[in-house]
């Protein structure tokens, strides 16, 4: 009985099981995290291709864009289908365009009014001797699947990466 007791052999076995599965349990949790940071900054990259591509269908001669420009909302649409994340990739609430000014308190973007309807000056911004500017935002969305799911941190992660770009169009 004593030599049961004590027979040390398969501890080392046991031990790297042991470790092994922790060190896999981190391993995917550093490529969840790793992919996860990887696909938000291609959904940043795709809204920006998507606000270039307004620009460079629409040019500064027809804006609003929204309004004097049929092309816009396909043109957008090609440029954030023309990214790595294809057509898994797209726009929430449209294409939104409004006249913004930048408030002499906040020193932050405030909008002055809507794309059909450019106000004179920026007095609702504190400042009427400044022109007001025209802002296009692209919100587009990503629908995020874990690799490993129930496995890793990943569960705790927003379903949707969602992120936007603005664009001056004038």
């Amino acid at each position: 009985m004593r030599r049961i007791l004590t027979d040390e052999s398969g501890v080392a076995a046991v031990e790297f099981a042991l470790v092994g599965s922790l060190l896999v349990g981190a391993l995917f949790n550093v490529a969840e995290v790793s992919r996860y940071a990887y696909l938000a900054i291609q959904v940043s990259a795709a809204s920006q291709a998507g606000a270039q591509g307004a620009i460079v269908e629409c040019d500064t001669q027809h804006v609003p864009a929204t309004i004097n420009c049929p092309g816009v909302t396909t043109a957008v649409n090609t440029a954030l289908h023309s990214t790595s994340l294809g057509s898994n990739i797209s726009i929430v609430g449209g294409l939104q365009e409004d006249w913004f000014c930048i408030n002499t308190t906040t020193h932050a973007l405030q909008q002055v009014g809507d794309a059909a309807h450019k106000p004179a000056n920026c007095t609702a911004a504190g400042d009427a001797t400044a022109t007001p500017g025209l802002y296009l935002r692209v919100n587009v969305t990503y629908h995020y699947d874990a690799m490993f799911p129930g496995l890793t941190i990943a569960e705790a992660f927003p379903a949707n990466i969602t992120r936007s770009a603005w664009m001056r169009m004038g």
